[in-house]
Parts: C-alpha cells; structure tokens; sequence
C-alpha cells in the first residue's frame, strides 16, 4: 500500500525532472505532463478499482513489471534525449509511450489499494506537488554541476534504483 505513494512521489519527481531539460515549451510541457498523468493514470486506476486486470494473487507481478517499465523508461530516455532539446522534442515518442505505461501502472497498482474518488484527488494533489519538486531540484542540481552530462540522466537512473530495490 505504501509502495504505491512512493510510486506516486517517485514519479512526479521524475517527470519534473525530466522537465527540466526542455527549456523553450516548460509551461506547456508541464501542463501537458499533468493532463496525461490525469487521463492515464485515471484509466489504470479505474481499470485495477473494477478489477478488470487483476493481481492481488501474485504480488510479484508488480515487481516485475516495475522494473520492465522502469528499464524501458530509462533506455528511452537515453534514446531520446538531444543536448539542446531535452528529452521530450518532436521525435521522442518513445518516451512518451514509456511514461505513459508508467503513468498507467502507477494508476493500476494504487487502485488496487485505494479504489475511491478522494484518494484519486489526494494522488493528483502529489503528484503536482512532486512534479515541481522534481522540477527545481534537479534545475538546482544541474546548475551546481552543469559541465557533467550524466546528470540529465540522474532522475532516471533513480527511478531503476528504486525499481530494483523493490524487486528485493
């Protein structure tokens, strides 16, 4: 049941931070990146609620496809992203189906434990405050340790750390 909050958090950090690297379009991207968390995220979250697409016999098919999400998002990542456009430019589909699916099973995994209207609203609540989180630390980081380049990919490479801790 925690898990799915820290999903919650741990992607709204993620999608902020990824943000970050898109300098001309920031206000719409994040307006975007709200609107797709909703929609997706509802729709996983409505499917897992009226049990549709059912795992509560086997708990390690959260694990499992956690990790399948999470590599997936971060190889896109690396496919995707271009020094000056960051990651989310007029080419990078991939990673928009890849946070899409993470959006998705994050909304499949926290409808299994809290299946109400209010915890819906509660989730969008954390998730935008996450988001902005994300947002300003990693500009804060990237600002300390510009000449670096693996550091775009930090919030990524967080995402498969937490990912495979919890496959433990």
């Amino acid at each position: 049941m925690f898990v799915s909050i820290l999903e919650i958090m741990l992607v709204g950090l993620v999608t902020g931070a990824a943000c970050v690297y898109t300098p001309h379009k920031q206000k719409m991207l994040s307006m975007l990146f709200i609107l797709l968390f909703v929609c997706v995220f509802y729709l996983g979250f409505l499917l897992s609620s009226n049990q549709l697409i059912h795992g509560e016999g086997m708990p390690w098919v959260f694990a499992v496809l956690r990790i399948i999400i999470a590599t997936g998002l971060t190889a896109s990542a690396f496919i995707c992203f271009i020094p000056y456009h960051g990651f989310f430019h007029s080419q990078s589909k991939y990673i928009w189906m890849a946070a899409s699916s993470l959006f998705f099973f994050t909304g499949w995994h926290a409808g299994h434990w809290y299946s109400s209207l209010y915890f819906f609203i509660a989730f969008l609540i954390i998730y935008i405050i996450f988001f902005i989180g994300g947002n300003t630390i990693q500009s804060v980081f990237q600002f300390k340790m510009r000449q670096k380049s693996f550091v775009a990919f930090t919030p990524f490479l967080i995402l498969l750390l937490f990912s495979i801790v919890l496959l433990l």
